[in-house]
């Protein structure tokens, strides 16, 4: 029975004369003790009719049929997208585009390398913040001949450079400064074979290679050919009128010897180690079996995946991905204390065997807002540039329950004199695949939901925040 029908059968239960009657109390009275039981059946049915459509809005209309994944069938490959930037390029906000120094920095790792390998895929790193953009890179396997600073330096080791930065490296040897990306058993999406691949070596980079980090030599002379290259020329544009004289920075001028740049090197260390110590690579140190056994658990795809997120010389924090998705568990290991701290939240095989395909939600919602560009609804446009339109997901497990939750944010800008202003808005898609629930949610009900969350805009939306161009 459609609602309308029932309600207009509700209604014509009702007798005429109580209805005319309206305005007077004595005779409403009256009627309601003689028709007693054939109101009281009416207002149950109005109740009910009324009752149909909000029932129908909460077990109905939020109902859909889940991306079924099973996250432990094929751990190593991503079906979907991790984010999409529908707009925008991902800068900084507040950039005024200005390099940083053009420079040999001798506080980092420094050797004197030569080249074993270069890899032949292309590769990219997960991002778990909003604001990291997708960089693809390729991975480059140099041998050690000397270590100018810093000690405990592998005899080879794999370096990470922005794919744009690879190019023709046939040089004698090179004078390399290089920061630590990461310890052994390190995790990155191989995009030529389009699945997770690990690293049991320990990996180093420097994402801005043409600003100096990398001296080439033939024939033991300073062959600038290298910063040469066309894609390498942001570096240039400023190197090239430094070679011309002696440079504090640089250790090498126009058509100098080997020699002259470690000499020069070699003169400037002292007056570093003042005020810096000689640095040492972090290495995965495992004293109990407790360590040993969870560094087995997050490095053993069989387990799923598990990225490290962040490291230091005490410790190392591991963040279980699905999919190429984040999630809320992690496992820390402090090398200090020779302990291993859990998260509350942990994914038992039920849970990942039966998860919403969040990575194809992302997909399926970069396609449609490149049909239909969707407008913020508490940011006012006008005068304003779109900075950038950013869909990504992450997953939670609250209560028992893992919620897979697709987030698009808004960024839209302004500059006035020497400020950026920003303005920042949001809207959230839930998706609870085990009751088939998929819910349009504030920030406010998400957070009430799943408890606070680091890639939640904590600022109050459309808000005016600023920052200095410098």
């Amino acid at each position: 029975m459609k609602n309308r029908y029932l309600l207009q059968d509700a209604i014509g239960l009702i007798d005429d004369t109580i209805i005319t009657e309206a305005g007077n109390i004595s005779a409403i009275k009256k009627s309601v003790k003689i028709r007693r039981h054939l109101t009281c059946a009416a207002s149950l049915l109005l109740i009910f009719a009324l009752l149909i459509p909000i029932a129908s809005h909460l077990f109905t209309q939020n109902t859909y049929t889940p991306y079924m994944l099973n996250a432990l069938e094929d751990p190593l490959h991503v079906n979907g997208k991790q984010s999409a930037t529908i707009r925008g390029d991902g800068s900084p906000i507040g950039s005024n585009g200005s390099p940083p120094a053009f420079e040999f920095n001798l506080t980092g790792f420094c050797v004197k390398t030569e080249i074993v390998e270069i890899l032949p895929d292309t590769y990219s790193t997960f991002q778990t913040h909003v604001t990291a953009s997708k960089n693809t890179y390729r991975l480059i396997r140099f041998r050690t001949l000397d270590v100018i600073n810093g000690k405990n330096i592998p005899e080879t080791f794999l370096y990470r450079i922005p794919e744009s930065k690879l190019v023709d490296l046939s040089y004698d040897c090179f004078y390399m400064s290089i920061s630590q990306l990461a310890t052994e058993r390190y995790v990155m999406y191989n995009e030529t074979k389009a699945c997770l691949e690990r690293f049991d070596e320990i990996l180093f980079y420097d994402n801005f290679p043409e600003l100096g980090n990398i001296i080439a030599f033939t024939d033991g002379i300073f062959d600038e050919s290298l910063w040469q290259n066309k894609s390498w020329l942001y570096g240039y544009q400023f190197a090239r009128y430094m070679l011309d004289e002696e440079n504090e920075q640089l250790y090498v001028t126009r058509g100098c010897t080997e020699a002259y740049t470690r000499a020069k090197i070699d003169s400037q260390l002292p007056l570093l180690f003042d005020r810096y110590k000689s640095p040492s690579p972090q290495y995965i140190t495992l004293d109990t079996e407790e360590e040993k056994t969870a560094f087995d658990y997050v490095t053993d795809f069989a387990n799923g995946v598990f990225i490290p997120q962040y490291y230091s010389s005490t410790n190392v924090i591991y963040r279980r991905f699905i999919n190429g998705i984040p999630t809320d568990e992690t496992i820390s290991f402090d090398f200090e204390k020779n302990e291993v701290e859990y998260s509350e939240s942990r994914y038992t095989e039920t849970d990942l065997q039966a998860l919403e395909n969040v990575a194809l939600r992302i997909a399926e919602r970069e396609e449609a807002y490149k049909q239909s560009f969707p407008e913020p609804k508490r940011i006012d446009t006008e005068g304003k540039k779109l900075y950038t339109l950013k869909v990504f997901g992450w997953y939670v497990k609250k209560d028992g329950t893992v919620y897979g939750v697709v987030q698009t944010r808004w960024t839209y800008s302004t500059k006035e004199t020497i400020w950026t202003y920003h303005y920042v808005d949001e809207a959230f898609t839930v998706y609870d695949a085990k009751r088939k629930k998929e819910m349009e949610l504030s920030r406010k009900k998400l957070i009430a939901l799943v408890g606070e969350n680091d890639y939640i805009y904590p600022y109050e939306y459309g808000e005016k925040r600023g920052q200095p161009l410098y």
